[in-house]
């Protein structure tokens, strides 16, 4: 074993994966721990950023409003949805 000692977020890591081998409890508590990163860039972690649109776990019920209003409209009206994403 190395003689350097173990960073309290590694030993966090190690220990979520020695509760559970459930990737998305995994996934979710990296998420958690490093943060969301950035959607339209390069970087893979939260730390550091200054701009951020929203937090997944802060916001998650508008997120799920947000589906669930998506779902609706694309079986309701699809045209409006094809219409949204062809300005993107």
């Amino acid at each position: 074993m190395a003689k350097d000692k173990i960073s309290q977020e590694s030993l966090s890591r190690i220990k979520i994966i020695e509760r559970t081998n459930d990737g998305f409890e995994i996934a979710e508590a990296d998420l958690k721990n490093r943060g969301e990163g950035n959607l339209f860039g390069q970087a893979q972690s939260g730390h550091g950023s200054d701009y951020q649109i929203a937090s997944i776990f802060e916001h998650f019920s508008i997120f799920e409003k947000v589906s669930q209003d998506l779902e609706r409209i694309k079986t309701t009206h699809p045209e409006k949805i094809n219409n949204i994403l062809l300005k993107l």
